[in-house]
């Protein structure tokens, strides 16, 4: 599981996991779809927080534009 995927299913603890072993929070899915587009999404807002706290950038996130 991604951490795309897991900002969409709300798992926060998965979120914080992948980020914690470096995963990059700006990373697309195979449809286009970072981390943040999928808490957003899926109103997740402490998932967004987390995200962003992170270096998200909500430049790259299609659904803040």
């Amino acid at each position: 599981m991604s951490h795309v995927s897991a900002a969409a299913d709300g798992d926060e603890e998965r979120v914080v996991t992948e980020l914690r072993h470096f995963a990059d929070p700006d990373t697309e899915d195979t449809m286009g779809m970072t981390a943040l587009d999928a808490a957003l999404a899926a109103k997740h807002h402490r998932i967004v927080s987390i995200l962003l706290e992170a270096g998200a950038s909500h430049q790259k996130a299609k659904l803040c534009k």
